[in-house]
């Protein structure tokens, strides 16, 4: 037999079993897509810094974000941010066209069912190739891993910066 302390905590431990199940019913029965509305940026104005070409202004194009929390059998949230891009068109000073293309995704293990407080774990990767003419003349590259050491540990071999991404 099974004792609790007072009905406050029964309480609260069947809304957390009452809410995870039905996340993980929600999860499984709607498709990601229908979860996760995409939300377009425009990328008009931003600027993209090469060390082979120097600043670059986007003309066009958009950056396609995404963001899905699903909760695991385990209670702990999962939270999965992608970005893509979509005809982003670049232009340098001397008058040079280029494209960005590309994306990445960050994922965040939470140890509950609420998106706060200390991380589990993250993982992050970013991929994006600066474009002309066929030629890739500069790249974004950049990989974080944070486990439950809690220190990340960064690879970055770009020799491009994307606005946001400092």
């Amino acid at each position: 037999m099974t004792t609790y302390r007072s009905t406050h905590i029964r309480s609260t431990v069947r809304h957390a079993m009452a809410t995870t199940t039905a996340a993980l019913v929600i999860g499984a029965a709607v498709p990601a897509s229908a979860a996760a509305p995409t939300h377009d940026v425009p990328a008009a104005g931003e600027v993209v810094t090469c060390d082979t070409v120097g600043a670059l202004t986007a003309t066009s194009g958009s950056l396609r974000q995404r963001e899905t929390t699903t909760i695991d059998g385990r209670g702990r949230a999962h939270v999965l941010f992608t970005i893509s891009t979509d005809h982003v068109r670049l232009v340098g000073a001397d008058g040079t066209r280029y494209r960005l293309t590309g994306g990445g995704f960050d994922h965040v293990l939470y140890p509950g069912g609420a998106v706060t407080g200390d991380v589990l774990s993250e993982h992050e990767l970013f991929f994006f190739n600066v474009v002309t003419d066929g030629d890739i003349v500069g790249v974004v590259r950049f990989r974080l891993r944070t486990g439950s050491d809690q220190i990340p540990h960064v690879v970055d071999a770009s020799t491009c910066q994307l606005p946001g991404m400092s």
